[in-house]
């Protein structure tokens, strides 16, 4: 009766094991709903956790803000409500009169870490013109780089790698998804949004000539980057025969795109009779140096892909004599 329960109890535990786990979005923040508080005036995207105005003063909109002009739905920009949440950011990527450009905000994230040299990424977000918002312009950029900008105002001059289309300008009045992806070099720690380019270069519309300010407004929210960079590729035979014939004597797994592996082997009675932590592992079929029975084992395998995606799999593996 005590093994029955331990395999019971085995069953239990290794169907809970089958999770996918799905890629990691490396702007743990991108829709800023981690906040230190709520907003009570303009300016104040660093409550966001991982963000800050790299230049002039882009702003934190939200649900609970206690100052009119940043509220959510209706605030000084517009009115909308978020993408998802209760918070998104408002971008005046340019205030025009005709004669002067007073602003270039532009927001930035930190990453936890650079980028990978040589990895592919995929970035998304999502972007909205606001209704009270005269001017439309297109090129409406994302710059991943190493320096750390926070300036008081001015255009920043780097290049970025991701730019919507010239002679496009962004006239969307619903929510509208940019998709875009690159290789880094290694060294981007710091995301950027905004426009890089002079004024005098764009392509502008009067997309609302009956609003009185005139204003390049726009509503950001969603962001998303992740590793997509070739997916992990695993093969995982279903029987090995360990009887020294030299073929199919080891129960190994056939591997790409990885670059960490942990691997646990049990009997059906729940003893864990193999593990180990390398990619190119191989099982002989013994336990402390004795043959195990033939029969059906089990097999626990925790992975990360070399493009960050992190995967549990299990499965059976009937080993013969």
């Amino acid at each position: 009766m005590k093994s029955i329960k331990h395999l019971v109890f085995f069953t239990l535990v290794f169907s809970t094991f089958n999770v996918l786990y799905a890629q990691i979005n490396l702007i743990k923040n991108g829709s800023f709903e981690v906040t230190d508080s709520c907003p009570n005036q303009v300016g104040q995207v660093s409550l966001a956790k991982g963000w800050h105005n790299a230049s002039a003063t882009a702003d934190l909109l939200d649900s609970c803000a206690s100052f009119w002009a940043v509220d959510v739905p209706s605030n000084y920009f517009g009115s909308s409500y978020a993408k998802s949440g209760s918070r998104y950011v408002h971008i005046n990527l340019a205030w025009y009169d005709s004669i002067t450009v007073y602003n270039y905000e532009t927001i930035c994230y930190t990453l936890d870490e650079p980028l990978k040299a040589g990895h592919k990424y995929c970035l998304s977000f999502w972007v909205k013109h606001t209704n009270y918002s005269r001017y439309a312009y297109d090129r409406l950029g994302v710059l991943f780089t190493s320096t750390y900008y926070n300036q008081l105002g001015g255009r920043i001059t780097e290049k970025p790698q991701f730019e919507t289309p010239p002679g496009q300008p962004l006239t969307y009045d619903e929510w509208t998804e940019i998709t875009t992806e690159f290789v880094a070099n290694g060294t981007e720690k710091y995301m950027l949004v905004g426009q890089f380019n002079k004024f005098e270069d764009l392509t502008i519309v009067d997309d609302n000539p009956n609003v009185p300010l005139d204003f390049f407004d726009y509503y950001v929210d969603d962001f998303s980057l992740i590793n997509c960079t070739n997916p992990p590729e695993i093969e995982i035979p279903n029987t090995f025969s360990p009887n020294g014939d030299l073929v199919n004597d080891e129960f190994r797994i056939t591997a790409a795109n990885i670059q960490s592996l942990k691997i646990e082997v049990y009997s059906r009675w729940g003893t864990k009779v193999f593990k180990s932590e390398e990619i190119d592992f191989y099982w002989d079929g013994t336990f402390n140096g004795t043959n195990v029975a033939e029969g059906v084992y089990f097999y626990i395998i925790n992975y990360v892909g070399t493009n960050d995606e992190q995967k549990q799999m299990n499965g059976s593996i009937h080993l013969f004599r």
